[in-house]
């Protein structure tokens, strides 16, 4: 404390003083100030401080501004009624500036863009550069004047497209009714959330980022539903990095919002239940009233996480050619998302009375091939799929494999072949399970149709080999049609185009060795037979034949080849769920087994009526910081699968199960036995109980790196709270205004809005309207027992 304090010198008690200096003797201090500077300015004593000066001296130019203009339009006034008074003409008060701009404007709509540029640089004495940013500002004012006036001109139509439906309505209140056009509009709309069921609207907390921030950082993020999955630009990656620094601490809050949304909600499977009973009945056409005995026979130990690949790269299989290749399927997929894309179900394309079963082992045409190619095994491209991967939602259910081995007599000796066929589901099957494989065939009834001209994969018109000394290596041939592939398939154009050198296994391939390719037939069947290789880290590679159904290529992209799959979002209002990476694994070798160069995933809403995106990827995506453990895990368990290969060649000629159950380590092998004691197929697969889906129960977390078209429509980064300004906030605080405001005062227990339900019962789906209906009736009952118990009471009292 500077100088002596005049008040702490007269005090005696201890007490007095202690409180005196923990306070710092301010006011002590406060006086001495003030009477050192005699009551003068210590700081700026020359004057006020430069920005008051800055700012006084602003508000004086605009008030001097303003007196100006003021004495400007009294003087105007004076003189146009002084001329009124004389009978004169009327003063144009127009600028010289103004009126060729105006002239200008005349102009635009009459001479193309360079003759309106030359009258610019005439007319305004600028130069070329100049007179070009005119032009462009000129046009874009035109351009927004014109879409005013028609939005104008829109709303008057729809005033009185409205008008009429009411005078209609009044003389005929049964008949139908035409939808105005803003009503079709919005049955075009993509899918996007209700405004009330919207997560966090009502939330006071706003975003780090701003409106535009969060159209940016989508815009970004839209890169990766691209084929190639990468951003464009170096910059863009930085750009992620800040943001997703800034939204760190509000993503963990929205992540608890999308918790607490899904605690209340349910997916009822009432209105797929006819599609659900065609799945179980396709399950079970597999079965062909097997009643078959077996017994136990060994146990085939399969760790698929032991193992950690011991080099960089991916060892995935490979596809050496097609063998033959069955008529293709044409795969038509929307070129944008603007419009809604409803999904359909066709429920006599995939009706299981027309499904064709046909055992694998007596498949004729997979003999003769196995034959020609000096091949062991041979399977379904869905059991190989299930083979690389684990039972996991949404395909956490126990199944068994037939398998049949035998022998085969070549060259003078015989071979033992074994024989995989498709999966049987036997128990645990859950109803998302279920709701994936509706969806499943929803969309191929949607996005595939047959195609009148087989697929130049099975003509002879391209001619594709490999040579060299690596599998990804390919070059054309004179006298043979044979399809090889870097990531699984595709037709040879495709695949000089999709080659990815950076990913090449580290295993030699056959083809080195001098195998000439064969050429491609046309299949007797309606199955495609491609001749793969399944390499492995200790031991030769396997040669195994893969029948699969008859591939989709895409018009589109070049006639490239692709796979299709599914994903259902347990929690569209939130986002895109992120995928396990037993998922990516499940969608990566289904396109390779497939035969297929690219991948592409329509992402389904869960009431199984709208597509809500469409992702495009190759058959195994371009190693990234979101798929870092992919390359890894798909070396592990192909490694695995030329494993389980090498245990079942040792087993003896018969029929055998092999049993495959979840969270199980091991691998359980059956043989056929007339006195054995399992007997599997006698009764049909095992649901789980419940019509009903809890989301939150499957829900893994929200994807942070993808999005849905309804947040690139609005604007919305994933997992982010609303920005301040957005135009979605305003639009809902006057719905809720309105709904408040509706009928005047208290509104009744039925009328309340709840959270999380919408206002336009128009725009509600089936099953909303059918559980607001619900909700109604109860609140009804509760309020006319209130009445009922209130009127007992006061009856009790009156007696």
């Amino acid at each position: 404390m500077p100088g002596h304090c005049a008040a702490m010198a007269v005090m005696r008690d201890l007490d007095e003083i202690y409180e005196h200096m923990s306070g710092f003797c301010h006011d002590c201090i406060d006086a001495q100030l003030e009477q050192a500077a005699n009551g003068e300015e210590l700081l700026f004593t020359d004057g006020p401080p430069s920005w008051i000066a800055a700012q006084e001296a602003r508000e004086a130019e605009e008030r001097a501004e303003q007196q100006r203009q003021e004495e400007m339009e009294r003087k105007r006034k004076a003189i146009e009624k002084k001329r009124e008074k004389e009978g004169g003409a009327k003063v144009n008060w127009t600028s010289a500036e103004e009126a060729k701009r105006e002239e200008i404007r005349k102009l635009a709509g009459q001479i193309s863009d360079r003759h309106l540029e030359q009258e610019i640089k005439k007319l305004m004495r600028v130069d070329g550069a100049e007179a070009a940013q005119m032009r462009l500002e000129l046009k874009r004012e035109m351009a927004l004047k014109r879409r005013e006036k028609e939005k104008d001109e829109e709303k008057v139509e729809v005033k009185q497209q409205i008008k009429n439906q009411k005078q209609e309505q009044k003389k005929n209140p049964e008949g139908p009714t035409e939808m105005n056009k803003f009503q079709i509009l919005a049955q075009k709309r993509p899918w996007q959330p209700h405004l009330p069921k919207a997560i966090a609207i009502g939330d006071e907390r706003r975003s780090e980022l701003t409106v535009e921030e969060q159209k940016r950082y989508v815009a970004i993020l839209s890169n990766f539903h691209q084929i190639e999955s990468k951003l464009r630009f170096e910059q863009n990656k930085k750009d992620l990095k800040i943001y997703d620094e800034r939204l760190m601490a509000e993503r963990e809050v929205m992540d608890g919002m999308v918790r607490d949304h899904l605690k209340e909600v349910n997916v009822s499977m009432s209105e797929v239940s006819k599609e659900i009973d065609n799945v179980l009945k396709r399950w079970c056409s597999r079965y062909l009233n097997d009643q078959r005995r077996f017994e136990r026979v060994k146990e085939i130990q399969w760790r698929r996480e032991a193992e950690i690949p011991p080099t960089h790269g991916v060892l995935k299989p490979i596809l050496e050619r097609v063998l033959m290749a069955a008529p293709s399927l044409k795969l038509t997929l929307p070129p944008s998302m603007h419009d809604r894309l409803p999904v359909n179900s066709d429920p006599y394309r995939f009706d299981p009375r027309n499904k064709m079963n046909t055992r694998i082992a007596d498949d004729q045409t997979l003999r003769s091939l196995c034959s020609d190619t000096g091949c062991l095994f041979a399977m379904d491209s869905t059991t190989a799929v299930h083979l690389m991967g684990r039972p996991t939602e949404p395909r956490n259910y126990a199944y068994h494999i037939p398998i049949s081995v035998f022998d085969q007599f070549r060259g003078g000796s015989t071979v033992r072949m074994c024989f995989l066929g498709k999966p049987r589901p036997q128990s645990g099957i859950s109803s998302l399970t279920l709701l994936n494989m509706v969806a499943k065939y929803r969309i191929k009834s949607t996005f595939t149709q047959k195609d009148t001209e087989v697929h130049s994969k099975a003509g002879t018109s391209r001619d594709t080999v490999a040579t060299g000394t690596g599998k990804d290596t390919v070059a054309p041939s004179e006298d043979t049609v044979a399809k090889t592939s870097n990531e699984g398939g595709g037709s040879g154009l495709s695949l000089l185009d999709n080659l990815l050198g950076s990913m090449a296994s580290t295993v030699p391939s056959s083809y080195s060795l001098g195998l000439k390719a064969a050429p491609v037939k046309a299949s007797p069947t309606s199955h495609s037979y491609g001749l793969y290789i399944v390499p492995s880290y200790t031991q030769p590679e396997t040669k195994v034949i893969i029948r699969s159904s008859s591939s989709l290529h895409h018009e589109a992209s070049g006639g490239t080849e692709y796979s299709l799959n599914v994903k259902v979002e347990l929690a569209p209002e939130a986002g895109v769920t992120r995928e396990t990476y037993e998922q990516m694994l499940w969608t990566s070798m289904k396109t390779i087994f497939k035969g297929a160069v690219n991948s592409a995933t329509i992402h389904m809403h869960p009431y199984m009526k709208d597509a809500l995106q469409i992702s495009h990827s190759r058959a195994i995506p371009q190693p990234t910081q979101h798929n870092e453990e992919l390359h890894p895990l798909v070396g592990t368990r192909t490694n695995h699968f030329s494993r389980l290969l090498r245990e079942l060649s040792q087993l003896e000629t018969g029929e055998y199960l092999l049993q495959v159950t979840p969270g199980s380590e091991e691998m359980t092998v059956f043989r056929e036995n007339s006195s054995g004691t399992e007997l599997f197929f006698n009764k049909a697969p095992k649901r789980i109980h419940g019509n009903n889906i809890k989301p939150l129960d499957a829900f893994t977390s929200i994807d942070d790196k993808r999005v849905l078209h309804w947040q690139v429509m609005q604007g919305r980064a994933p997992l982010s709270l609303w920005p301040t300004g957005h135009h979605m906030l305003k639009t809902f605080e006057n719905e809720m205004g309105k709904e408040r405001n509706k009928g005047g005062g208290k509104k009744r227990p039925h009328q309340q809005m709840k959270k999380g339900s919408p206002i336009k019962k128009s725009n509600m789906s089936e099953e909303e309207k059918k559980r607001c209906n619900y909700e109604r009736n109860q609140q009804r009952k509760a309020a006319k027992q209130r009445k009922l118990n209130q009127a007992e009471r006061a009856k009790d009292g009156g007696e």
